[in-house]
């Protein structure tokens, strides 16, 4: 006998419902956990407000953009050599952004660089034209930054809606609010609060494109995100290459086969190499020979790692007299090359050879050296007062037991797991091969809220946290996703 129709309606429309509901609920902790942290973090604005906030390298760039000297970094004093400089109004003069403050009565010949990829010093430089005094333009670059977490969290919670469901996404994301490293890098005027949310989202439309491989939008989507994480961090180069690779092969797992499935990935590599290339062929042009790397800085940080008396941290280079001496003479060595065209190129060349001589004459020390970095970076840098707050040493534990304990339940497989797993990884053996900072580990950190957030999901208290934030009882569909 057939049911009243009413009752039929509800039994039709209940599970519709239910993921209705989870969705709407998913959202709301979204829009919370942004709010909560706007309001964390322009409260340490507040607080801090520009004087733990230097513009460093991005800064000088931006500056000299500006005021006519194009991309340059370098400039060639007759009583100090060839240092950094920048200019603020009167001329090239020692950058003391970056630590060169001695006194001159010269102005600078500035040299031709490609110190730094360029979207973070262009960002600078737009700042900096926006404003009329340092102090407005950090502000500014703060105010952009605080955007930046508002397109990290949306994308945080994208990738974890995509691989557990819209409460794990939403988790994630309010980890990210009131994660306390993340929220200090907010006052920082570094490249990693655009490189951030950048590679979540690469990671988001790559995962996408693997599950639909013959998508040409998601490609062409893909390759551009690719190709400006390229232009931020060198690893976005091989994880561009693997994301083709991963489009390939589900591509033929579909029964896609030949030139077909190769196509989506031939998109996902053309549009990543445009900027990639132009940039290349910029810096071919402009130092007068062929140059393949994006930055002219991989051997002075293959060598700030690697050395004799190396600390392994990008803080202080070097430790005891004997190493500081060194580090000294090495840098006076530096300056005092020729001025010219491919000074940044030679320099960069002798960093590069004296990392390379000490590595093969103290193999075990070079070993000795990646252990203790891969240390410094997974635990705490007593060289950076900042790994060593409180807040960030209990926020890593928690993340990390939570983590664990996710992985261990979860046992995650499959391409899309095996892409962010490369992404970890590759994103903490670059820096422990050459030279660690804190901030250098916030992107394993981020991926490892997706698993802690999963096991945070299943628990039966975070239902009594979501009836509390929203008013609603969670669905129980949604604790067993």
């Amino acid at each position: 006998m057939p049911e009243p129709g009413g009752a039929q309606a509800v039994r039709a429309k209940g599970p519709s419902s239910a993921v209705d509901r989870r969705s709407t609920g998913a959202r709301r902790l979204l829009l919370v956990a942004i709010v909560v942290g706007l309001v964390l973090r322009v409260v340490l604005l507040a607080v801090l407000g520009t004087s733990r906030s230097p513009v460093s390298e991005f800064g000088v760039i931006g500056a000299n953009l500006n005021r006519g000297h194009g991309f340059t970094y370098f400039a060639a004093f007759p009583d100090q050599g060839v240092i950094p400089a920048a200019d603020l109004g009167k001329g090239l003069l020692p950058a003391a952004d970056v630590g060169y403050d001695r006194p001159t009565a010269f102005v600078g010949d500035p040299q031709p660089s490609a110190y730094m990829p360029p979207p973070y010093p262009a960002i600078a430089a737009a700042a900096d034209a926006a404003t009329g005094t340092r102090h407005a333009q950090i502000r500014l670059i703060q105010l952009l930054n605080l955007g930046l977490f508002v397109v990290l969290a949306y994308a945080l919670f994208l990738l974890g809606r995509l691989l557990m469901g819209p409460e794990v996404g939403a988790i994630a994301a309010l980890g990210a609010a009131l994660y306390p490293a993340l929220i200090y890098m907010t006052t920082q005027v570094s490249a990693s609060n655009l490189y951030l949310p950048a590679e979540v989202a690469m990671l988001f439309v790559a995962i996408r494109a693997v599950r639909d491989p013959t998508n040409r939008a998601l490609a062409v989507t893909a390759g551009a995100l690719v190709g400006l994480v390229s232009l931020l961090r060198p690893e976005g180069i091989v994880l561009g290459g693997l994301i083709a690779v991963m489009v390939v092969m589900a591509a033929r797992r579909r029964g896609v086969t030949g030139l077909r499935a190769l196509q989506t990935a031939a998109i996902v590599v053309l549009v990543a190499g445009v900027p990639v290339g132009l940039w290349l062929a910029r810096n071919t042009y402009t130092f007068g020979k062929p140059t393949l790397g994006l930055t002219t800085q991989a051997g002075f940080v293959l060598w700030a790692g690697n050395h004799e008396g190396a600390t392994g941290s990008g803080k202080t280079l070097s430790r005891g007299p004997t190493g500081r001496a060194m580090e000294e003479a090495l840098f006076e060595k530096a300056s005092a090359l020729p001025p010219g065209r491919t000074y940044e190129l030679r320099r960069d060349s002798l960093f590069r050879q004296e990392a390379v001589s000490w590595i093969s004459r103290h193999p075990l020390e070079f070993i000795g050296g990646v252990l203790k970095k891969g240390v410094l970076l997974a635990t705490v840098n007593p060289d950076d007062r900042r790994s060593l707050n409180p807040g960030n040493v209990l926020s890593w534990v928690v993340l990390v037991a939570l983590a664990v304990a996710g992985l261990w339940k979860l046992r995650p497989r499959g391409p899309e797991w095996r892409l962010i797993a490369f992404y970890a990884v590759l994103s903490f053996l670059v820096p422990v091969l050459l030279v660690v900072l804190p901030r250098y580990r916030l992107p394993v950190d981020l991926m490892l809220l997706l698993p802690a957030a999963w096991f945070v999901v299943r628990h039966r208290w975070y239902e009594h946290l979501w009836a509390r934030l929203l008013g609603s009882r969670m669905p129980a569909a949604a604790s067993r996703h």
